[in-house]
């Protein structure tokens, strides 16, 4: 912990040795919704059937490793021919 001092009072600030990009980077609901062209209530009702991208809660928020949403949207292609870049 690193202690801040300013106007008279000790302030105490956490710091990591962990870096932020060591995290997946996480979609919100809205993302997600909007990439696909569902509604939320349609993702909700596809993660009671646990169906759908893998999804995590973090406290009482739904979020979307955007990895695992990646490879989950790769996987849904059928039909036709991979075209190279």
């Amino acid at each position: 912990m690193k202690h801040i001092s300013g106007g008279g009072a000790a302030v105490a600030r956490r710091t990591s040795a962990v870096a932020a990009t060591e995290y997946p980077e996480l979609l919100t609901t809205e993302d997600v919704a909007r990439i696909l062209r569902v509604s939320k209530p349609t993702l909700a009702l596809w993660r009671s059937k646990n169906e759908g991208p893998r999804w995590i809660k973090v406290g009482r928020v739904v979020r979307y490793p955007k990895t695992d949403f990646d490879a989950w949207y790769a996987a849904l292609a059928s039909g036709g021919e991979k075209v190279s870049a």
